[in-house]
Formats: structure tokens, C-alpha cells, sequence
């Protein structure tokens, strides 16, 4: 099978949520996360320390050992960004900016923030290997895995091996109509978006695809 480099950015994106989910059962790390949140969100705080960075002694990203892989992680513009469609492309940016707010979307583009001072600091701090056996237990599909050493000398842990991206058994509904709310919802109100949705799913019963075409027609209904 081809190497899909999207499938890859998936993964890693995913990875980064799944670290969160798991940094979240410890007591400790939710508070460090509110603060950080707090303080990178308040302007004119930028002296602030980055707790996250503070409490997290190491992060190492780990991928599938494939030529291609090795090839992108030793892209200098992937390692630092200087623009919207690079840092789409750099795992450097897109695994810091979803540690950071815990959520990815089209909105952690914003404001270029792969300039940021605490991105980049992050960004730095993520270590990037490859496994061999990593890439033989996910088979054809393209794993990540995060794994992270606390200051307090707890670890933990997360590995995708076959993320929603990949989709061997199918997609999940949920988590596709989640990505289509996510990235539309600059453009449509919440009652277009169902509209849409709606008509998707009865496409199997349609006669046609007019009705389905003049929704996707309209114009954006929210700036």
C-alpha cells in the first residue's frame, strides 16, 4: 500500500489527544494544564513560565521505521515551519499545539501560532524516533506512539496503532460528523450543518442529488 502522509499527521494528532487523556487521570497534571491554559491564553503574560514544560521532563514521539518517515522527520521545513501549509505538514507543530490546548482544529492555526514562543519551545522538547517493531504491529496501517516522563518521575504512555483515520473496519460516525462540525463551523450555522448531515445520510434513498447539491450550494451563513 502506498504511504498516505496525511494518514501519518492523523495518527499523530490523535496520539497527542489519547497522551492528554491519559496525563488527565493523573491528580496532579489537570492542574498544571488548567494553569497553562490559563496563562497562554491571558495577554500580555508572555513572561509567564510554561508549566506544561515544567511538569513534562521529556516527550518522545515514536513512528513507524519507513524510508519515507525518515525522510519527513529530517525536513528542516517540517521542524520549523514558516507557514500555514508547512506547519499542516510538520509533526513538530501539530503534536505541541495539541498538547497545549488539548484540542486540534482548524482553529489552532490561528495567528500563526507556529511562530509562538511557547509553541516553538515545545516543539523543541518533542524527541522523534522510529520502531521496527512498531510499524509490524500496526501492519499496513501507519502508527504513533507518545511517551512522556514527568519531573516527578511518573510516566505515561499512549499508542495508536490503528487510528479512526485508517479505518480498517469501517469509519466511526460520530467521529466523522464531530470533524465535518469541527471544520465547517466557520461557515455554517449549526442548522445548515444538520441540514447537510441529514441529506448525506439519506442518500441512500434519494432518487437524486439535487436537494443534497442546492445545500452545498448556499452561500456561508456565518463570517
Amino acid at each position: 500500500m502506498p504511504y498516505r502522509p496525511r494518514e501519518l499527521v492523523v495518527r499523530a494528532r490523535e496520539a497527542a489527544a489519547r497522551l492528554l487523556a491519559t496525563l488527565d487521570h493523573n491528580e496532579m497534571v489537570p492542574r498544571f494544564l488548567d494553569m497553562y491554559a490559563a496563562e497562554n491564553r491571558r495577554p500580555g503574560r508572555a513572561d509567564q513560565p510554561a508549566h506544561y514544560r515544567d511538569q513534562l521532563e521529556t516527550i518522545r514521539v515514536a513512528l513507524a521505521d519507513l524510508p519515507i518517515v525518515r525522510r519527513w522527520l529530517a525536513d528542516p521545513g517540517r521542524i520549523e515551519p514558516h507557514s500555514r501549509e508547512a506547519a499542516d505538514h510538520s509533526l513538530h507543530f501539530l503534536i505541541a499545539i495539541a498538547l497545549l490546548d488539548g484540542a486540534f482544529g482548524l482553529r489552532q492555526f490561528d495567528n500563526e501560532r507556529w511562530t509562538d514562543a511557547k509553541v516553538r519551545a515545545l516543539m523543541a522538547q518533542l524527541e522523534f524516533t522510529t520502531d521496527v517493531d512498531l510499524a509490524r504491529r500496526a501492519g499496513e496501517a501507519y502508527p504513533c506512539a507518545l511517551h512522556a516522563t514527568g519531573r516527578d518521575g511518573g510516566r505515561y504512555d499512549v499508542e495508536i496503532l490503528q487510528p479512526p483515520g485508517f479505518s480498517p473496519n469501517g469509519l466511526d460516525t460520530q467521529t466523522v460528523l464531530d470533524k465535518f462540525a469541527a471544520v465547517t463551523e466557520r461557515h455554517l450555522v449549526p442548522d445548515a450543518q444538520n441540514r447537510l448531515v441529514d441529506a448525506v445520510m439519506a442518500l441512500d434513498k434519494a432518487i437524486s442529488c439535487d436537494g443534497l447539491m442546492q445545500l452545498l450550494a448556499t452561500k456561508r451563513t456565518v463570517l
